[in-house]
């Protein structure tokens, strides 16, 4: 290994190591807010308090993801802008050219980030409406679009993350009422006509939305396996950071002793 790659490698873990450390710390967070929330059925949701809850996602009029164009029952859309080109790897002579071509290739900027969709969450005989504008939205695929624009030296990215009509949601939050809901989608134009028209007609049914009070959640899997997924999340974190802590120390002691 040459030197100049070494002192790369040893930077990189010696950075990325507390990085990832500081990042399960913030992640044991979330982990700890998940497991201090009940999760109730659709049926015994009361309005005001914070829960979780799961069914099926079921929208009466599908929308079109924006990259795939994949029916879906809503999506996130998020537009990064790449205003700079990092050195191509086969110009890289040293270590210093190296560190600007991963700086290059990570200058993102991010744009804006936009929703679209609501729809109905389903559990036996039981229902509830989720207007997810504004949720933290936990979604484990996506699907991306770049093109260069031409003239502007930039490309820019589109990332979707979608839930397709049908799958298992859950969703995390404070339960309101029909009328609370429709007033909260009047500030929304995407909303399909027909789906307002379904909810207008649904009766007393929960709604959840982003009340701007507490928490709002959006994932693609049941409440159990979110919780389960966020734990497993600090610990894989928490190694990784170990890790790369460790091989910064196991190079660093060999460039010492000449070995790289």
């Amino acid at each position: 290994m040459r030197s100049g790659y070494a002192l790369l490698m040893i930077l990189a873990c010696l950075l990325g190591g507390p990085c990832l450390l500081a990042w399960s710390w913030f992640a044991r967070g979330k982990r700890n807010l998940l497991a201090g929330i009940e999760e109730v059925p659709l049926a015994g949701t009361q309005p005001g308090r914070t829960v979780g809850v799961s069914g099926v996602a079921d929208a009466p009029a599908p929308i079109a993801s924006p990259v795939t164009k994949t029916p879906c029952v809503f999506y996130e859309k998020q537009v990064d802008v790449q205003a700079m080109d990092g050195p191509d790897l086969d110009d890289a002579r040293n270590a210093a050219v190296l560190a600007l071509t991963v700086a290059g290739s990570m200058a993102w900027v991010r744009e804006s980030v936009d929703h679209a969709g609501g729809f109905f969450l389903m559990d036996g005989g039981a229902k509830a409406f989720v207007f997810p504008r504004g949720a933290q939205v936990r979604i484990g695929s996506e699907n991306q679009n770049s093109a260069k624009e031409p003239g502007l030296g930039r490309t820019r990215r589109i990332t979707e993350r979608f839930i397709p009509q049908g799958r298992t949601v859950c969703v995390i939050g404070r339960a309101h009422s029909v009328g609370e809901a429709l007033q909260k989608i009047r500030e929304d134009a995407s909303m399909d006509p027909e789906t307002l028209e379904k909810l207008r007609s649904a009766g007393p049914i929960p709604c959840f939305f982003d009340d701007g009070g507490g928490t709002f959640i959006l994932a693609d899997m049941a409440f159990p396996d979110l919780r389960a997924d966020a734990a497993e999340s600090v610990d894989s974190l928490f190694w990784a950071g170990l890790a790369m802590i460790g091989m910064g120390l196991f190079i660093a002691a060999a460039y010492v002793f000449g070995l790289v």
